[in-house]
């Protein structure tokens, strides 16, 4: 299912990414360790029992980080 934009700001981005079939379980560990150091949050299509097999990121300027500069 395609995605479509409904509105966007400066900073927000999303970028959907293949992944071989692995775990939800191990997705969300690793998404967790980078949520850390990069300011990123994710959505994982299907369902927990499914084998991840795409993982959709999506940046959106907060409070915390603010808006990303256009290098970053």
């Amino acid at each position: 299912m395609p995605f479509i934009e409904v509105a966007s700001a400066d900073g927000v981005w999303t970028q959907a990414l293949r992944v071989p079939n692995v775990r939800a379980e191990q997705v969300r560990r690793d998404l967790t360790e980078l949520a850390h150091t990069w300011p990123v949050a994710a959505f994982l299509p299907g369902t927990p029992a499914d084998p991840v097999a795409e993982v959709v990121l999506y940046r959106d300027p907060s409070r915390t980080y603010g808006t990303p500069d256009l290098e970053r």
